[in-house]
């Protein structure tokens, strides 16, 4: 177990090397653009590192403080969102180093389905459905049923 009680990047970096990954930056920033009625603000985002494994990029964040966070916590989770929309890399490696631990998160939205989605969900079955009865059909019409 590392000691992270006074932690430098150099040790963070070896943990990782030591955990598969190839670090590919320190410090990588993102500029993001908030429109706010109508105007740009410019602004940046800065992760701890940028680490790649397996050809996929990963931003990694170093937990900061004392205490286990967990990265499905609505407040963490919203912080990491962020990360990966900025970065758009593979994935996150959330890193805690108190406790010696990676974690290797990703997000997908699940997206509620309105009643048009139905609709054409239901068009698409009822087709479905016609066309192997249109088969079957032809199929008893030339005698090969």
């Amino acid at each position: 177990m590392l000691n992270f009680s006074s932690t430098s990047p150099n040790e963070e970096q070896d943990y990782l090397i030591k955990s598969g990954f190839k670090v590919l930056a320190r410090k990588p920033k993102a500029m993001v653009i908030s429109r706010v009625d109508g105007k740009d603000h410019l602004g940046k985002l800065e992760a701890d590192y940028l680490v790649s494994r397996d050809n996929h990029q990963f931003i990694v964040v170093v937990q900061q403080g004392e205490g286990a966070l967990d990265p499905s916590d609505p407040i963490v989770r919203r912080r990491l969102v962020e990360f990966d929309r900025a970065f758009n890399c593979h994935g996150l490696v959330f890193f805690n180093p108190h406790e010696s631990q990676l974690q290797v998160v990703s997000f997908r939205f699940v997206r509620e389905k309105g009643w048009l989605d139905l609709f054409f969900q239901f068009l698409m079955f009822g087709l479905a459905i016609a066309v192997v009865a249109g088969i079957i059909w032809l199929m008893i019409h030339i005698k090969m049923f």
